[in-house]
C-alpha cells in the first residue's frame, strides 16, 4: 500500500512511490470480489491493501515509526531465505494450514498493519509484536500475509500450503457458484 491518504494519514518524505490510481482501483476491486464471496489472499503489499480495504490502516514507515523492530527488511538476502519467526493463533487459519505454533518466514517490508480492518483477526506474530498475518472469518477465506511465500517454496516446501489452499477455496467457490448458477438456468 503505497498512499498514505487511503487510510487517513498524510503523505510524509519516507514514501517511496506512489500511485494513486493504481490503489484507488485495487481497493475497489478487493472490495467487489469481498462482496462476491472470491476467497482473496492478500501478499506482502496485498495484506495491507486488503486491510485498508475494510478501513484499517497501516505504519507507513516502520524503521522510522517504531523502535526496536527486527527483521523487516531483508535488504540484500536471497528472498528464498527465512529471516524471522512467527508466533501462530491455535485454531487460525495459518495454523491450520501450516500445523505447528511457529514458522520461519522472508521479511521484505517497510510498512506494516497497524489498525486491522472491519472484521480481520490477527494470526501471526513477529517476535516484535508486529502482525504478519490475519484473517477475516465473516468473508469466505481472506487472509493476508505479510511475507513472500512465493519467493520461498524452493527451499521451504511448506510455503506452497498457503497456495494449495487458496486453490482449493476458490475451487469450492466455484463448484457452489456453478450450482447456484444452474439451478437458476434449469427452473
Amino acid at each position: 500500500m503505497s498512499i498514505p491518504m487511503f487510510y487517513g494519514q498524510p503523505y510524509s518524505k519516507h514514501h517511496v512511490c506512489c500511485y494513486p490510481e493504481r490503489d484507488e482501483w485495487e481497493i475497489m476491486l478487493v472490495r467487489e470480489a469481498a462482496d462476491m464471496g472470491v476467497p482473496m489472499m492478500g501478499i506482502c503489499r496485498g495484506m495491507q491493501l486488503l486491510n485498508v480495504a475494510f478501513g484499517g490502516n497501516l505504519i507507513s514507515n516502520l524503521h522510522n515509526e517504531i523502535d526496536e523492530v527486527n527483521g523487516h527488511w531483508g535488504g540484500n538476502i536471497d528472498m528464498a531465505f527465512a529471516v524471522h519467526t512467527l508466533k501462530l493463533k491455535t485454531g487460525s487459519i495459518m495454523h491450520d494450514i501450516f500445523g505447528k505454533d511457529t514458522i520461519m518466514v522472508n521479511s521484505f517490508h517497510n510498512q506494516v498493519v497497524k489498525d486491522l480492518g472491519e472484521g480481520f483477526t490477527p494470526t501471526a506474530w513477529a517476535e516484535d509484536g508486529l502482525i504478519e498475518a490475519f484473517e477475516n472469518p465473516h468473508h469466505n477465506y481472506t487472509v493476508g500475509v505479510q511475507w513472500h511465500p512465493e519467493a520461498m517454496i524452493e527451499r521451504h516446501e511448506n510455503m506452497v500450503l498457503l497456495f494449495e489452499r487458496l486453490r482449493d477455496e476458490a475451487n469450492a467457490h466455484k463448484r457452489i457458484r456453478l450450482k447456484k448458477e444452474y439451478a437458476l438456468v434449469t427452473e
